[in-house]
């Protein structure tokens, strides 16, 4: 087999979540594994009659047979429905998360949060912009951007460099919408792109010392 037709191959599987019935198989296995734990420990009584070890099981039988017959339906019911739920969870399509995009190179299939994250460090690249965060739903893109100062075009300017990028990356056809606003003492950034400088509340010491000048 060639390494077009395994690329092409790969490229038509669709990746998919883990099934449903991934949670129930390991809360069974946990389970079994405590069974085998409390079973161990009966042979261990059985057998080699430690002292002060007393059967935990050995009892059960007969507490079994003395069961009221309401508990044994409702014994009963819970297992039915348990069993349809497993069945359900068996059959359960499992979650598509992943989209197909026609990437120049070749297709590749990535997430709505792979394209936000690529968008945003993309953004953050732009000179001006001092943070950006991105909401990505299959080929829409929107942007939010922190500057250092609105300017006439910068909003164009990371558009289009947001639009370049996209396409090159992941193919073409995203529609990108960007926001920009200044940046202010509520971002903990200076339009100088430094950390803002907040000054601590004076202390009653410092206060009492200033009184006493």
């Amino acid at each position: 087999m060639s390494a077009d037709t395994d690329a092409t191959t790969a490229a038509e599987q669709h990746p998919a979540g883990s099934p449903q019935v991934r949670g129930w198989s390991i809360l069974f296995a946990l389970l079994l594994l405590a069974l085998a734990g409390v079973l161990i420990r009966e042979a261990v009584v059985i057998y080699a009659s430690p002292a002060g070890w007393e059967p935990w099981i050995a009892a059960l039988p007969e507490q079994l047979v003395s069961l009221d017959n309401v508990w044994v339906g409702v014994i009963g019911v819970a297992a039915v429905i348990l069993g349809i739920l497993l069945i359900i969870a068996a059959f359960k399509p499992r979650r598509r998360r992943y989209e197909r995009l026609e990437a120049p190179r070749a297709p590749i299939w990535a997430r709505p949060v792979d394209i936000a994250r690529y968008t945003t460090s993309t953004a953050k690249r732009v000179p001006g912009v001092l943070a950006a965060s991105t909401y990505a739903r299959k080929k829409k893109v929107k942007v939010q951007a922190t500057v250092v100062q609105v300017t006439d075009g910068l909003e164009e300017r990371i558009t289009s460099e947001l639009d370049r990028e996209l396409e090159r990356t992941f193919g073409p056809g995203f529609t990108v919408t960007t926001s920009v606003r200044p940046a202010g003492v509520d971002d903990g950034v200076s339009p100088a792109g430094q950390p803002e400088q907040v000054e601590a509340p004076e202390t009653s010491a410092e206060k009492k010392e200033q009184s006493n000048e």
